[in-house]
C-alpha cells in the first residue's frame, strides 16, 4: 500500500475515532455538554442525547459503510453546522460557561469556533476514500 493510501486510512480512522469518542463523551460528561447548548433552545437534554447518538453513528459509519461515505461526510458537515450555535454561544459567554468543562480564554473559544470549519473540510476530504 502506498504512502498516500496509508495517510488517507489514518485520516479516516482518526476522524471516525474522534467523532465516536466525542459522541460517547456526550453521555459520560453530559452536564458539561448541556451547559454548552444555548439556553434559548428547547429540550436541551434531548438535544445533547441526539447530538451524542449522531456523532457515534456517523463516526462508526465512516469506516463501516464505505459505500455511503460521501453521504456520511455530508452528514458530519451538517452536524457541525448544527453545532455552530453552541460554539457561538461559547464565544458570546467569553469562553466561560459556568458548570461546564468548557472554560477557556476568549481567544481559545474563538479558535474552537474556527476549528469547526477546518473539521468540515476534513470531513469533506474523506468522502471519496476507497480502500
Amino acid at each position: 500500500m502506498n504512502r498516500k493510501k496509508n495517510l488517507q486510512r489514518m485520516s479516516l480512522w482518526l476522524q471516525a475515532l474522534a467523532y465516536t469518542g466525542a459522541g460517547v463523551n456526550h453521555f459520560l460528561h453530559s452536564d458539561s455538554y448541556i451547559q454548552l447548548i444555548p439556553p434559548y433552545f428547547p429540550y436541551i437534554p434531548e438535544i445533547n442525547i441526539v447530538a451524542g447518538i449522531t456523532e457515534i453513528v456517523l463516526g462508526i459509519s465512516l469506516v463501516v459503510v464505505p459505500a455511503k461515505r460521501k453521504w456520511i461526510s455530508m452528514g458530519i458537515i451538517l452536524m457541525l453546522i448544527a453545532f455552530l450555535p453552541s460554539h457561538i454561544y461559547h464565544v458570546q459567554m467569553g469562553g466561560n460557561i459556568p458548570g461546564s468543562a468548557f472554560i477557556m480564554p476568549l481567544w481559545a473559544a474563538w479558535l474552537r469556533l474556527g476549528l469547526q470549519f477546518g473539521l468540515m473540510l476534513w470531513a469533506w476530504s474523506v468522502r471519496k476514500y476507497r480502500f
